[in-house]
């Protein structure tokens, strides 16, 4: 099934023979563009069973870092600079590697992070063994891709000129990895001590963007709901084998931005907000994951 999402969206890509309404999209000087960035980021993870309320982690970071694009790639970096937990517990630590592909009618983005160490919010404690992995693949389909720009609303990549909107498809590739010496909770046959977690994700969805335009200033939103196929893995201590859960559940990822384009500088603001829930027969996980960047670039 992977597979023909992949190539239903090269389909779509290759076989879209619509020009761009350059009234609607102004193509700038962009084959080399570099930016700075800031992001606040909120990651919490929970775990919940019937029988225990749920332990809430968090990693709650600045990071600081750069942007660069070059033709059609682009890529990002960052690096935590400030922690906002509670003063009383000690920082964990976040990087961030993410990337861009522009074809013409898609709109695709990478993302990777790595959490060393979390703050258990329920104990008020630092958990210095607890280490976590995140890495997606996500993929728009814009069917009016001639008069709406996402390169332009999130990436500042062209400028959008006219305000308008798309009905998008989107796909999503997603894996999470989740590593600790021990977390205890209780079960109606006892205690399950998890001392690692992974779920692989396929989601297919559909929704809507649009874009409100005014000079060179842009608003833009980008709303998608569907259904995600997830596979989870979870290994207890006193278990040597894994614990395999297969899952359909629905899913939401919501996208804005606040910019202003000009002929070679940019900046503004973007903010996405992804949501996530895996109930099982016995083991419930629930993240909360939102960012807002603020990013200032130059074409070269």
């Amino acid at each position: 099934m992977k597979n023909l999402s992949l190539l239903f969206f090269i389909y779509l890509n290759i076989f879209s023979f619509a020009q761009t309404d350059t009234t609607c999209i102004q193509k700038l000087p962009n084959d080399r563009v570099f930016g700075v960035h800031t992001t606040l980021r909120q990651f919490q993870l929970s775990f919940s069973t019937a029988n225990n309320e749920p332990i809430f982690f968090e990693n709650y970071n600045l990071g600081m870092g750069f942007r660069a694009k070059y033709n059609k790639l682009a890529f990002s970096f960052s690096i935590p600079i400030a922690n906002f937990n509670d003063a009383a517990l000690e920082k964990s630590k976040a990087y961030a590697l993410g990337f861009g592909l522009y074809p013409k009618s898609l709109f695709i983005q990478g993302d990777f992070r790595f959490i060393q160490g979390l703050n258990d919010l329920n104990e008020g404690v630092f958990r210095a063994d607890m280490s976590a992995a995140y890495a997606n693949l996500y993929a728009v389909h814009l069917f009016n891709s001639d008069h709406l720009s996402l390169r332009s609303a999130f990436n500042m990549v062209d400028r959008q000129k006219r305000s308008a909107g798309s009905w998008i498809l989107s796909s999503i590739l997603e894996y999470q990895y989740f590593d600790t010496d021990s977390l205890s909770l209780r079960t109606s046959n006892g205690q399950l001590n998890i001392t690692r977690y992974n779920s692989y994700k396929f989601g297919l969805g559909s929704g809507y963007a649009q874009s409100i335009v005014k000079g060179n200033w842009s608003l833009t939103g980008l709303l998608s709901g569907g259904l995600e196929f997830r596979r989870l893995y979870y290994q207890a201590s006193e278990a040597s084998n894994f614990r395999d859960k297969f899952l359909i559940s629905p899913r939401l990822r919501f996208f804005a931005s606040i910019i202003h384009n000009g002929d070679y500088f940019f900046y503004g603001i973007t903010s996405n907000y992804l949501p996530r829930l895996d109930t099982a027969e016995e083991l419930n996980t629930r993240i909360i994951d939102w960012t807002i960047r603020a990013t200032v670039g130059w074409r070269l």
